[in-house]
């Protein structure tokens, strides 16, 4: 599979990337019945060009409230949230729904595939809604399929295809329009682990050749795959670093059990290049 072409730019990600996103303070406040419940508070950080970074946290920490505020799904109760410097609490629901089709490209754990579509026909769907030409749309379509090692496949419907080929159908349906930011919730939570692997590493492709990406995961063999790892716990973020390999991200993830658990974490790795 080569998902390097799929991408919208050709250059590797560097170190010093101009910045991107800017959030301040940003928060989420749900007003039930009985009380309000305060899903994400005080998140202030900037996301750079073509980064990759992966986001961990419990169950209930705000990991998919933060995702969906990020794509503009949801709208904050609190804070700014700065997209290469328009403010998106500013736009009006049409204007986020034009940027939403633009410049993001959503990919989820359940695949949300159209049943009765075929895969070609599934990822021409955002084309539809961005007003590209039948022709170029179909063109686009099959590139993205073929790319993903799914040309074979392009007239089977999502029931006809394994988890794995969904999802990339869902990854091509996402690279569609030609996204800014692409945004993944638990993308290999429903594969096995092989199938999981192979989605990761088309993720990496396109993040190695420009895409800026950020990853919901509770899975620490997926964090492995990031360049920062951003931590949440009860709507707040405790922890954000850079990581330089997957040992650092194990030792990141050993130091936060421990300090959750109230013990001494055992010893870290030497990284690549360290003394031992």
């Amino acid at each position: 599979m080569n998902a390097t072409n799929a991408a919208t730019t050709a250059r590797p990600a560097e170190a010093g990337e101009r910045e991107f996103i800017r959030l301040e303070n940003l928060g989420k406040t749900y007003y039930t019945l009985r009380e309000p419940v305060e899903a994400l508070s005080g998140v202030t950080l900037t996301i750079r060009q073509r980064e990759m970074i992966m986001v961990m946290g419990p169950s209930g920490s705000g990991k998919t409230t933060f995702l969906h505020l990020l794509g503009a799904l949801d709208r904050p109760t609190a804070g700014s949230y700065l997209l290469e410097g328009v403010d998106m609490t500013r736009l009006s629901d049409t204007q986020l729904s034009r940027v939403r089709n633009r410049h993001f490209g959503f990919v989820f754990q359940s695949y949300n595939l159209f049943p009765e579509l075929t895969a070609v026909e599934n990822v021409e769907v955002p084309m539809i809604y961005g007003g590209v030409p039948r022709r170029q749309r179909r063109e686009r379509a099959v590139q993205l399929l073929q790319q993903l090692g799914l040309g074979h496949r392009l007239k089977h419907r999502p029931s006809e295809l394994s988890g794995g080929e969904q999802q990339r159908v869902a990854i091509a349906r996402a690279l569609a329009n030609g996204p800014t930011l692409l945004l993944a919730d638990e993308p290999t939570g429903n594969l096995p682990t092989g199938q999981g692997e192979a989605i990761m590493q088309i993720l990496r492709d396109l993040n190695e050749h420009g895409m800026t990406i950020v990853v919901v995961t509770h899975n620490p063999e997926v964090a492995r795959y990031g360049r920062r790892l951003i931590l949440l716990r009860d709507g707040r973020v405790v922890g954000d670093h850079d990581v330089a390999s997957a040992s650092s991200v194990d030792a990141i993830l050993r130091q936060v059990m421990a300090d959750t658990a109230g013990v001494a974490p055992g010893p870290v790795p030497a990284q690549e290049g360290e003394a031992v």
